[in-house]
């Protein structure tokens, strides 16, 4: 779960990435999301300069946010490690993950008894609506009951 804006923005980046690419390990998501390339030049579909440069992306992140971000996420899975070369000529342990089904996440965070922060403004964007739709689910359960 996001536990901070960062951390929220990772989510929103890297999930998509993962449902489209499958499973990566986390020095390929750290290369896709370091390399990103964006188009800063145009704004609301028109292009502010005429030369239609793209940057590098303004946002970025170390390897250690990533692998730390991705092991306490509940909307991340690891699926497998593989060793590879490092600088130093030895080899690390690279762990590789994929994405958890948002509506699967949403059904265990409902299902918490006392919740310690208001999941709408926690949850990255792509799950929110998932969650408030979990939510009015319950509540009218809870109704339905009474």
């Amino acid at each position: 779960m996001a536990r901070s804006s960062g951390s929220k923005k990772f989510h929103d980046l890297v999930y998509p990435l993962l449902q489209e690419a499958g499973a990566l390990s986390t020095t390929e998501i750290y290369d896709m999301l370091n390399n990103r390339e964006i188009n800063y030049g145009v704004k609301n579909g028109k292009v502010v300069n005429s030369k239609g440069i793209k940057w590098r992306t303004r946002t970025s992140f170390t390897i250690h946010q990533i692998s730390q971000t991705l092991r306490i996420s509940h909307f991340f899975k690891k699926v497998g490690v593989r060793r590879e070369k490092n600088a130093s000529g030895g080899t690390s342990p690279i762990m590789i993950y994929e994405c958890v089904p948002v509506e699967e996440v949403i059904e265990k965070i409902i299902t918490y008894k006392h919740p310690q922060k208001d999941y709408n403004k926690t949850l990255p964007n792509f799950a929110k609506a998932a969650w408030l739709e979990a939510k009015q689910k319950k509540e009218e359960a809870e109704a339905n009951e009474d």
